[in-house]
């Protein structure tokens, strides 16, 4: 890197931002502790390390990329640097507004964490729910694999020792097999649910402690793991295990930093394994300063919203509210298909991988897919939006009671807003499968309470015979 005036001038204006950022998310979540951990810290790690630092390391030049040949105006790095720069300071400062406006002061999260798990049933009715829960959910999970049968099984492809070609026409291929009411089944129950009822017994256990919550979870976990790596993306299942780090903190546990190191070192050699054996990448390139992890992690994510930049810049249209959800986009914009600016950049970076069903989507930070779609205006909205969505979550959650529902369903929304990040503005917009979990976190608590109420004659506010415990009103 030359020390010229410009280069001088980026990392100066990078330490200050930086500097600032630090200072006004302490102010807006109290602690950037790695063993408190909350939805609001989590975003300064998120957008600092996988966007910020990235996208000031292309600006300096400090390594090259791949998908750089693509960006014919170096403009637009120069430009991203200097938006993010922005983001960085205005999303904590959204924040502290809105703890004042709302009179939420950050220390409630850590108090909230303190809390003990309460019940709004008794720990049977609970169980049977979560049994008849669980049932269904393992059915769609076998479903999903009868229906890929043993060609498309991703599993025995590996094992079959397909190469990565075929592998990534095959992920393609398991993304069609889904549509209609298949595609519910397979996004709903299992993608979605399995994972979180995952959730909820681990809670249950940790609360319990009891043998038959340990076998519901075993059962839970290993049909999770099989269904988050059902099409061989690698960071669905780290990103998985991570929720439980997270429902962890959020339990109450005061995670140690060299448990977050070690699990780190962990997913790094985990993902460096799959990247072996499912990608077929050379050895002597994952032990190299090339590993495709790290470049993955700190330049390919913040080139994605480069890509964004240049290509809704130079050489298409303004998607014009196309990539929001169909009940948005339909009767606001008269859009009758939903078109994410992830699938635009791809067809338009990679035309011919995108063709022969190798190449998927180009997701970039959300502000992207805002600018996609409506230009400079999508990216003040997304910024000033997104912060309040997280804020609301936070804010929300924390006064609820402490239910092992209520806290698995605030960790799962925290990661699932956190991937989101850097997946598209559109689901913050609005998002059907989270909607559809809160939805089915509702029927399961009330089916919870009748079941005390009317199948096993329960009065509110009486003791759950097998802990002892009050059941609160």
């Amino acid at each position: 890197m030359a020390f010229n005036l410009q280069n001088t001038y980026i990392l100066f204006f990078f330490v200050t931002t930086t500097v600032i950022s630090v200072l006004l998310y302490k102010k807006a979540s109290k602690t950037l502790s790695l063993s408190k951990l909350g939805p609001i810290s989590l975003t300064f790690y998120f957008l600092y390390f996988l966007s910020y630092l990235g996208t000031t390391i292309l600006n300096l030049k400090l390594t090259g990329h791949s998908m750089m040949r693509y960006m014919r105006h170096w403009q637009i790095v120069q430009d991203a640097f200097f938006i993010l720069s922005c983001m960085m300071i205005v999303f904590p400062g959204i924040i502290i507004l809105f703890n004042r406006i709302f009179k939420y002061r950050p220390e409630e999260y850590q108090a909230y964490r303190k809390k003990e798990i309460v019940r709004k049933s008794s720990e049977r009715a609970q169980f049977i729910t979560m049994v008849c829960a669980t049932i269904l959910c393992v059915a769609a999970v076998i479903f999903v694999f009868g229906k890929l049968g043993l060609e498309h099984n991703p599993y025995l492809a590996v094992i079959r020792g397909d190469s990565k070609d075929q592998l990534a026409v095959l992920r393609n291929v398991i993304a069609g097999e889904f549509t209609g009411i298949s595609g519910y089944i397979k996004n709903i129950l299992g993608l979605t649910m399995t994972p979180f009822l995952s959730y909820v017994a681990y809670v249950h256990l940790r609360n319990t402690k009891e043998k038959r919550w340990l076998v519901l979870f075993i059962i839970l976990f290993v049909f999770s793991n099989l269904m988050v790596f059902y099409n061989l993306q690698k960071a669905t299942l780290v990103m998985y295990w991570l929720n439980f780090i997270i429902l962890s903190i959020i339990y109450g546990d005061k995670v140690k930093v060299k448990y977050l190191v070690a699990f780190g070192l962990v997913g790094f050699l985990t993902l460096n394994l799959m990247y072996y054996f499912v990608s077929k990448v050379e050895l002597n390139k994952l032990l190299s300063l090339d590993n495709p992890i790290l470049s993955r992690l700190f330049i390919t994510t913040p080139m994605g919203f480069l890509l964004h930049l240049e290509v809704f810049t130079y050489r298409m249209l303004p998607l014009a509210g196309a990539s929001l959800p169909k009940i948005i986009s339909g009767p606001l914009f008269g859009f009758s298909e939903v078109v994410r600016s992830s699938t635009v950049v791809m067809q338009s970076v990679n035309f011919i991988g995108e063709r022969s069903g190798q190449a998927g989507v180009y997701n970039g930070l959300f502000l992207g897919e805002a600018y996609a779609n409506f230009q400079t205006l999508g990216i003040w909205i997304a910024m000033f939006h997104v912060p309040i969505v997280f804020f609301a979550i936070n804010a929300i959650f924390t006064r609820l009671p402490k239910t092992a529902i209520n806290v698995s369903l605030f960790s799962y929304l925290t990661v699932a807003l956190l991937l989101t990040l850097h997946g598209g503005y559109a689901d913050f917009v609005f998002n059907m499968i989270w909607a559809t979990v809160v939805i089915a976190c509702v029927l399961m608590g009330g089916f919870s309470i009748f079941l005390d109420k009317f199948v096993f004659k329960k009065k509110e506010g009486y003791k759950d015979r097998r802990t002892n415990e009050k059941i609160e009103e």
